[in-house]
C-alpha cells in the first residue's frame, strides 16, 4: 500500500501598495489574521498526520502478547500471485501487512496478519496457555533472511517453538527472452522451493510444467520414492559382490582340512 502524503497548496499574491496610513494597517491586520488561520491549520494537519502515521503501524491488537506493531510487508512482494499445476490454482495475495492464501487444491485457506514480535515473548512462556495459542491464530512473525540468492521473507506462527516456517522471495527468470519476475514458496531448513508463482494467470498456466535450472527445488513424492529405491539398490548390489568375494564356510572347512594332512 502506498502512503499518501498529505501536502499544502500555498498561494501567493502580490502586495497591493495602498496610499495612506489606514489602507495599511487594515493591510497589516488581514496579512496577521491569515497568518494567524494558516498557522492553525498547519498545526491541525500536522496532528492528523501523526495521528494517522500511528495507526498505519498498528491496529488494537497492539501491546497484547508481546505484538509490537505491524511488520511492513516489502513492496515488490505485494499484490497477488498465481500459480498452476495439474491439481488445480493457487492464489497468494500479499497486502502491506497481510496474506490471504487460496487453493483450490486443498480445502484449506490461508489468512493471516504480521506483525512485529517482543524477542521475550516466547522466551518468557515457554508454556504457552491454549487461549493465547487460540487468539493469534491468525498472527504471523516475520523475518528476512538471504540465503541461494534470494532475499527471503521467513514467516512463522505466533506461538510456533519448532519447524522453519515458510519461505517467500521475488526472484527474476527469463522467460520468452523478457526478464519477468516470479515468487518462489519455500520450505524446510534450506528453503528448497516447493512452487513457484507469477503475476498473471495466463503465465502461471503457461510455465506450470517448467522447472528452472538456478532454483534449488524440494523434491516430490515421486522423486523421494524414486530416491530410496535408487539407493535401496545400490545397496542391495553391494551386499551382492560382497558375498561373491566372500570366503565361505565350506572352503574354510576345507582349507583347514588340508593344513592337517
Amino acid at each position: 500500500m502506498n502512503t499518501k502524503k498529505l501536502g499544502f497548496t500555498v498561494a501567493l499574491g502580490a502586495t497591493l501598495m495602498l496610499a495612506g496610513c489606514g489602507a495599511q494597517n487594515s493591510s497589516n491586520t488581514n496579512s496577521s489574521s491569515h497568518k494567524t488561520v494558516a498557522a492553525a491549520k498547519s498545526s491541525k494537519h500536522t496532528a492528523v498526520n501523526k495521528s494517522s502515521n500511528t495507526e498505519a503501524t498498528r491496529d488494537g491488537n497492539y501491546g497484547k502478547y508481546g505484538n509490537k506493531g505491524f511488520f511492513k510487508v516489502p513492496t515488490e512482494l505485494q499484490g497477488t500471485w498465481y500459480s498452476v499445476s495439474d491439481k488445480g490454482t493457487a492464489t497468494i495475495t500479499f497486502g502491506s501487512h497481510s496474506i490471504d492464501a487460496h487453493n483450490s487444491r486443498e480445502v484449506s485457506d490461508l489468512k493471516a496478519t504480521f506483525y512485529k514480535q517482543d524477542p521475550n515473548f516466547m522466551s518468557t512462556r515457554p508454556d504457552l496457555d491454549q487461549s493465547i495459542v487460540d487468539a493469534t491464530q491468525s498472527w504471523f512473525t516475520f523475518h528476512i533472511n538471504f540465503s541461494n540468492g534470494v532475499n527471503w521473507i521467513n514467516t512463522r506462527g505466533w506461538c510456533q517453538t519448532a519447524g522453519a516456517g515458510m519461505f517467500f522471495g521475488v526472484h527474476t527468470e527469463t522467460i520468452n527472452g523478457t526478464k519477468v519476475q516470479v515468487m518462489l514458496v519455500a520450505s524446510g531448513a534450506n528453503a528448497n522451493v516447493g512452487e513457484v508463482y507469477y503475476r498473471t494467470l495466463g503465465q502461471a498456466k503457461q510455465q506450470k510444467d517448467v522447472k528452472y535450472s538456478d532454483i534449488n527445488y524440494e523434491q516430490s513424492a515421486d522423486e523421494m520414492l524414486a530416491s530410496l529405491n535408487s539407493d535401496s539398490s545400490s545397496d542391495s548390489d553391494s551386499d551382492s559382490d560382497s558375498n561373491h568375494n566372500s570366503v565361505g564356510p565350506d572352503d574354510n572347512d576345507d582349507d583347514t582340512t588340508d593344513a592337517d594332512y
